[in-house]
This record gives structure tokens, sequence and C-alpha cells, in this order.
């Protein structure tokens, strides 16, 4: 349904459109929302007709620019407002604003609930919902194949970037970026680089919301960085209580739209199962690790089949000897050389009461 359609409902009949008829009459609308809190356009959508008695910006034009530049921002359908309680009237002023930006404004007749408008919306797209559920399952079925055939995080960042038409980076709970797509050098400069890393500069970000890290939807802030102004959508990948990181959209080629919302929201548990694999394989690995130098200190290891079964990167076709040198200090130059080193050192320090090396003589 369009905002054409919309407004030829029975109940919309005394809506009032100020914008004229040939702004925005295209304008999709995937659902509706009702913004009567200032700090509530965080839970927007791309695509939503925004109901609202305007009364946290109806005294103060600047405010009125704020908001309607974020809702152009967000791609937001049509902006709904009700006169007769904080609005006598639309102020011409807004109005403008409203055809500067290309928002469809619509006042709304005092005595009409907002639950009414939202019920004959809903109603309206249900007819719809079917083709949307359509659309998320074959997302997810994209993006847990990519799991399921190891594709890795960088695979499902390419997916989505596809999907979204945009730069897209993943990171991880620090912000440390684990992959990135559609990034040119200038992009780049957006980033701070710590010695091979690049991580996102999230102090650059205006008002983070409170709790960033445990939210499960989508919100948008404005980066400043070395003159750069880049609106960015920030996805939270959040599960069981656990920050697995962010995803972050660079909205630089389109505006976004319902069903990149869609996308985001389903790549999300895939990435956190990427991530949480990796943990679990790199903590394998130390284990693996640990149970072969535990044993191969301790002499267990005495020919190549047994040392093959613990699938170190240790080329087993070469002829090699292994000894194990064990030396033994005086106690007391030991203690003081103990003494002289840091905590953090000790331990490797200690290590060299057994063992002093592992020497391979090729043949």
């Amino acid at each position: 349904m369009n905002i054409a359609e919309f407004l030829k409902l029975p109940m919309a009949h005394n809506f009032k459109l100020l914008t004229g008829d040939d702004l925005g009459m295209d304008h999709n609308i995937t659902g509706a929302n009702i913004l009567d809190n200032p700090k509530a356009y965080d839970w927007l959508t791309a695509g939503e007709l925004i109901i609202t008695s305007g009364y946290f910006f109806y005294e103060n034009y600047a405010q009125q620019k704020r908001y309607f530049q974020h809702f152009q921002e967000l791609n937001i359908a049509a902006v709904c407002i009700k006169t007769g309680q904080f609005f006598k009237e639309i102020p011409s002023d807004l109005i403008k604003l409203s055809q500067q930006l290309e928002i469809p404004l619509i006042e709304i007749p005092y005595g009409i609930a907002f639950s009414k408008i939202l019920k004959m919306i809903m109603n309206q797209l249900s007819s719809d919902l079917a083709s949307e559920q359509q659309f998320t399952l074959d997302i997810y079925s994209q993006f847990f194949e990519s799991s399921l055939n190891n594709g890795g995080i960088d695979y499902i960042a390419k997916k989505l970037r596809a999907i979204v038409e945009n730069p897209v980076l993943v990171t991880t709970s620090n912000w440390e970026v684990l992959s990135l797509t559609g990034f040119e050098n200038e992009l780049r400069t957006s980033l701070m680089k710590q010695g091979k890393a690049y991580h996102f500069p999230k102090q650059n970000l205006q008002n983070l919301p409170k709790n960033v890290e445990q939210l499960q939807h989508p919100f948008y802030r404005k980066l400043y960085k070395n003159g750069q102004e880049i609106l960015c959508c920030v996805m939270p990948i959040f599960f069981n209580q656990i920050n697995y990181g962010y995803i972050i959209v660079y909205l630089t080629n389109r505006s976004p739209v319902n069903t990149d919302h869609i996308a985001l929201e389903s790549c999300t548990m895939s990435i956190a199962l990427e991530v949480a694999h990796q943990i679990e394989k790199e903590r394998v690995n130390n284990q693996v690790y640990r149970d072969f130098f535990a044993r191969l200190f301790a002499g267990k290891i005495t020919d190549v089949e047994t040392l093959r079964s613990f699938n170190i990167d240790i080329n087993v076709e070469l002829e090699y000897s292994v000894y194990i040198i064990l030396c033994i200090f005086p106690n007391l130059r030991i203690k003081h050389f103990l003494n002289n080193v840091s905590t953090k050192n000790r331990r490797c320090r200690c290590y060299c009461q057994l063992y002093i090396a592992i020497f391979k003589i090729i043949s």
C-alpha cells in the first residue's frame, strides 16, 4: 500500500494532505509507528508511516528540522500529525520543510484515535505479510547455508552487501573490524588503523543509545571523521545475553528500505554462530597444543604415528631426531633470577628448570 492508496481508505476521508498531491504519493508503507517519545526514533524502521501528536517538537522549529531530517534519512513513508492538542494548526515552516525533504505531511483530526489508524493500516498490510515472510525465510536460508558450508564472516558480509547495496563492515564487541566489503580508500580513512587491524571509531558517533551492546534492532547515527559525514546503520549482534559484535552499514549509495532491516536482523545469528565457532575452534586448538607439549616433554611421543595423531603443523615426512635436554640450575641462582623478572614472564622462566629446548636434527 502506498500513500495515495492510504488516503483513499474510508477512515482517511477527512485526513488532509498538506504537502501537495504530487509529492511522495508512491511511497510504499511497510508498517506504522506511533512516535510520542523523543528518544523513540531509534526504534523506527524504513518505510513506516509515523503517527504523532508532535508534543516534543511543536514549540521548536530547530527540533522539527532535526526530526524530519532524520525521517528522511530513514526513508520514512510519511508523517501524520494530530492537531488540536499541541499543534493548533500545522505551521507553514514545517510544511515547507516537509516539501523540501519530500516527506508527505498529513494532518489528522483531533477526534481519531491512533490505535484505529494502526489497526486500519495493519489490516491493509496483512495481504503483503505472506510475501514479506517468504523473503525473510529466503534470507535466513541464504545466511544459514553459508554458515553450514563454512563460508565465514567475509562471505556473510558480501552477501549482506549485495542485499543492502551499501558498504558493510563487521566488528567484534570491542569494535575491531573482522570483515569489511565495499570500502574504497576514501571510506577506509573513516576507520582507525592500529597496526594491521582496523577499528571502528565509535567515539565519533553522537549519542549512542543506552546499553547499545544489548539492542536487537538497527539504529542510525552519523559518523564524523576526517571531515566526512556518513550516515551509518548499526546492528548489534546480541544473543543469549552475549554481545558478539556489530554490523555497520555505511549508507553512501542509497537509503534503507524495509527489506534491509530484515536482512540485517537475519544475518546477525549467522555471524554470531561464526564467531562462536571460531572461539570454540581456537579453544580446541589450544587444548591440542597443550596436550602435545605435555606429552612431548613427558617423553610419551616416541614414534611418527603418535606425532601424526596430534594434527600439529609439523612435517612428519622429514627424518629427524628429537632431543629433550633437562637442565637443572642451582636453586639459589634460580630464585635470584626469578625475583628480578616480572610476574608476567615468571611463568615462562620457570620452564627453564625443566626444559631448555627441542632440537630437530635433520638427517
